[in-house]
């Protein structure tokens, strides 16, 4: 729990600082967080900088050779123009500082123009309607054995914005806004370019609310202490956010909590930098490889949103458009609510440990895989994706994992204790590769799942190593024939299959009528396919059943047990004769949900040896362009 306890011990602080600000209403010295402490104000320091020629009335603060120098704690109001010079806090190491900025525009030619060397912590506060502008050097000049400060705004003590002004931050030396303690940020509307990282806070970043506006060269907001297990995290409750990063947008070493806020991110150039369609990756011939962009940079970290512990979502609106994954955890990721407009290169939403979804809208129109996780639970939301490879995947892997660099490199791990299950929510998938892809066992208990699957015969709609079982909801999946699988006969829910003789075009709607004449399950694939699953509620073993394509009736089907096969005909699919099976299809007898017709040759004529072995010419179904791999 020790993300937890670093954000409740933030939360309490805020509490009692809206306790403070209760009982001070209707004072003469009230609080107003857009224009700050009106005593305060009244009882600054003032400090007007000009060239040459800087002016301060009162204690605490002393100017030399274009450098303000506070050493004592208090309040001080800085306002004008500094084209070579510096704010510098030197107080005591218990000192708390606020900085009313009134309006400055400071350059340092040297180093950084607002330097907290020490302090207890500081308040940097933005006066309502102005504009401050901190721009620093391309090359800073150290002090032997020295190398910080390394950023425009650059504080070794906990760090605090407020305030309804604006500021404005050029970081060309290396990082915009620093803390090498606690950063927060409770308002302001702030702009910041940087070579590095725009904003970055060691210890936890805290924003509660504000206008951010960021264009960096490295990740856009951050939490790095990698050595102290209950640091690193950070927390956004609010804002809006509109980011353009060479590598990450929000990147907490450890955990990461947003219960709100408006995000725009496009991280490492966008999606649009990887070719998901280009030729296979080093050393893996089955797996397609990123473009020139991500190959040259296999190092890099390009991710939207990214934890290094857990990521907890509650609430927020997010359009994210990155070249490598979009939402990332190497711990779990749990989505409780949000709305999520994702283009990838690589997975929608990834996490390394369990990955859960309760609500929220989730659409993903560009993905390497959708959604990932080593544990995969669907109990709510509106959620709609398009994958390269698999819609869904439960598996194994990190991305320190050998064949780092091209999108899917972590999904080769094979494990019994992984599985997807899916008990609410709605769920419409259009995968190129397996629509949901399990290297342990799938679970539909609930909501409405309905998977446009692969066109080719090498790949399935549904694909898992262990079991699959279906005990609520509505199924419908279509897809090729080759590798074909379906829930098993161990199901508490009817299921119905059927394989078609040839390829069927795309748009094609097919549908199951009951002996009343209504419709009780359909579907129009959005690409070719070569069977289809349908499973219902109303799906009985006491009713006959007509199978139609468009207005035409194409067979009658009276189930008999759980599982149901048939040819388009209407005549039963043995389960008997293997044509495959296993995690990529080939080899050994098919697993129970996996079976050619009943004449027993495979889909469009391919015959198994009695051995029950994959056919040694592999040949693909008939009218089908698509090549089956060749066999592992």
């Amino acid at each position: 729990m020790k993300f937890y306890k670093g954000w409740m011990a933030g939360f309490l602080a805020a509490a009692a600082g809206l306790l403070v600000l209760s009982g001070c209403q209707g004072q003469d010295a009230a609080v107003d967080n857009n224009t700050g402490s009106q005593a305060g104000q009244n009882n600054a320091v003032q400090i007007v900088l000009k060239e040459g020629d800087i002016d301060i009335d009162g204690s605490g603060a002393s100017a030399s050779d274009g450098v303000v120098t506070i050493t004592k704690a208090g309040n001080y109001r800085i306002s004008g123009v500094l084209n070579a010079g510096q704010i510098l806090v030197d107080a005591g190491k218990e000192d708390t500082v606020e900085l009313i900025l009134g309006g400055v525009d400071i350059t340092n030619t040297a180093g950084a123009p607002l330097y907290v060397k020490q302090a207890g912590d500081v308040t940097v506060r933005l006066e309502e309607g102005t504009e401050n502008i901190f721009t620093d050097a391309e090359n800073y000049e150290f002090a032997v054995g020295e190398d910080e400060p390394d950023g425009a705004i650059f504080s070794k003590d906990d760090l605090t914005i407020t305030g309804s002004g604006n500021l404005k931050v050029n970081a060309s030396y290396k990082d915009g806004i620093v803390s090498k303690d606690d950063l927060t940020v409770e308002s302001g509307e702030i702009q910041i370019t940087a070579v590095g990282d725009a904003i970055r806070g060691k210890d936890s970043v805290t924003i509660l609310d504000g206008v951010f506006t960021i264009d960096a060269g490295d990740d856009g907001i951050k939490s790095s202490n990698d050595t102290e297990a209950e640091k690193g995290w950070i927390s956004i409750s609010g804002g809006s956010f509109s980011i353009i990063c060479a590598k990450d947008g929000v990147q907490a070493q450890t955990d990461m909590d947003i219960s709100g806020g408006e995000f725009d991110i496009t991280a490492g150039g966008g999606a649009e930098t990887v070719d998901l369609q280009s030729q296979a990756a080093p050393g893996r011939p089955d797996r397609p490889a990123a473009d020139s962009f991500a190959l040259e940079t296999t190092d890099e970290s390009c991710k939207g949103i990214k934890a290094g512990g857990s990521l907890r979502v509650t609430g927020g609106s997010f359009t994210i458009n990155s070249a490598d994954d979009a939402v990332h955890s190497n711990g779990d990721v749990t989505i409780e609510d949000g709305e999520f407009t994702i283009a990838t290169g690589d997975d929608g939403v990834h996490g390394d440990g369990a990955l859960t979804i309760g609500g929220g809208t989730i659409v993903i129109s560009k993905s390497y895989e959708g959604l990932e996780g080593a544990t995969v639970d669907i109990n709510g939301g509106e959620i709609t994706l398009s994958a390269s490879d698999d819609g869904i995947n439960a598996a194994g892997g990190s991305d320190t994992d050998e064949f780092q660099g091209w999108p899917g490199a972590d999904n080769f791990a094979e494990k019994s204790s992984y599985y997807v299950r899916i008990t609410d929510g709605s769920l419409r998938i259009d995968a190129s590769g397996d629509g949901i892809d399990s290297n342990g066992n799938i679970y539909f208990d609930g909501g409405t799942v309905v998977v446009d699957g692969p066109a080719g015969s090498g790949n399935s709609a549904i694909d898992y190593e262990g079991e699959c079982l279906i005990s609520g909801g509505t199924l419908t999946a279509a897809g090729s024939a080759g590798m074909a699988m379906s829930p098993q006969e161990s199901s508490t829910q009817n299921i119905l299959m059927i394989y078609f003789d040839s390829q069927q075009q795309a748009g094609v709607n097919i549908q199951i009528k009951n002996e009343a004449g209504d419709t009780i399950a359909e579907m129009t694939p959005a690409k070719a396919f070569q069977s289809i699953i349908f499973s219902t509620p109303e799906i009985t073993q006491s009713e006959t059943y007509s199978l139609w394509a468009g207005d035409t009736q194409l067979a009658q089907v009276t189930p008999s047990s759980v599982l149901t096969r048939i040819s388009e005909d209407g005549s039963a699919v043995s389960a008997e004769m293997g044509i495959g099976g296993g995690r990529g299809g080939m080899g050994g007898r098919a697993p129970e949900g996996m079976a050619p017709p009943s004449d027993g040759s495979g889909p469009g004529g391919r015959t198994p040896p009695s051995d029950g072995t994959a056919p040694a010419d592999r040949t693909p179904p008939p009218n089908s362009t698509d090549e089956l791999p060749a066999a592992s």
